[in-house]
């Protein structure tokens, strides 16, 4: 059977789940949280520095032992020569690792950038909830915040799961209310029915030969 799922109801919880989220309070929080971040990363820093240091300084060291070397034993030279091209390989990988960890960390968070998120956070719930904004605006803003969002309509239960999966990886479930069908909405309910069942008996025997 063809599978369908009323897209009001998902909307108006995604709308919601939103407004929630995008508060400035949220924005301080993650700022909170991203400055937390960035000490971590200056430490870390710190400590590929110092593994620099050290590298450098045994480099220095196996350096002036191969020059101290005399030149009429070969062996000797030539094992201390290894062991200076070997620390001035490690010396390039520190240097190498630092690189990769500043560019993997860069992350500078000045006080316009924080000012600009707050503001932002204002600017998006005002267009979320202006009514002249088009719907594919509300698609355009939505993809900045949500990655994904998975349905699983369940029947028996006359409500929709959705599972919203937001950018930074984190996952939301929301509950929906599946809307009734047509037939559903003049379907008459089952008490008044066994009302009228229980009415018709009575007037029945009322109108029995015996009464």
């Amino acid at each position: 059977m063809c599978q369908s799922i009323a897209g009001p109801p998902v909307d108006e919880a995604i709308g919601m789940l939103i407004a929630e989220q995008m508060t400035p309070a949220a924005v301080e929080l993650a700022l909170e949280v991203r400055k937390e971040i960035q000490a971590r990363h200056e430490e870390a820093d710190r400590l590929r520095c110092r593994a620099i240091e050290r590298a450098q300084t045994e480099v220095d060291l196996a350096q002036r032992r191969f020059m101290l070397a005399h030149s009429s034993n070969r062996l000797v030279a030539d094992t201390l020569e290894g062991e200076w091209n070997e620390k001035l390989r490690t010396l390039a990988n520190a240097r190498e690792e630092r690189e990769r960890g500043r560019e993997h960390d860069q992350f500078i968070l000045d006080k316009a950038v924080h000012e600009r998120l707050v503001a932002m956070t204002a600017d998006f719930n005002e267009l979320w909830k202006d009514p002249d904004t088009p719907s594919r605006e509300r698609k355009r803003l939505l993809a900045h915040i949500i990655e994904d969002v998975t349905l699983l309509k369940l029947p028996a239960e006359g409500t929709t799961k959705l599972h919203v999966r937001f950018k930074g990886g984190k996952i939301q479930t929301l509950t929906t209310m599946n809307p009734k069908s047509s037939a559903q909405q003049i379907k008459t309910k089952p008490s008044i029915v066994e009302l009228v069942d229980s009415f018709s008996m009575i007037t029945f025997i009322l109108r029995s030969p015996r009464f």
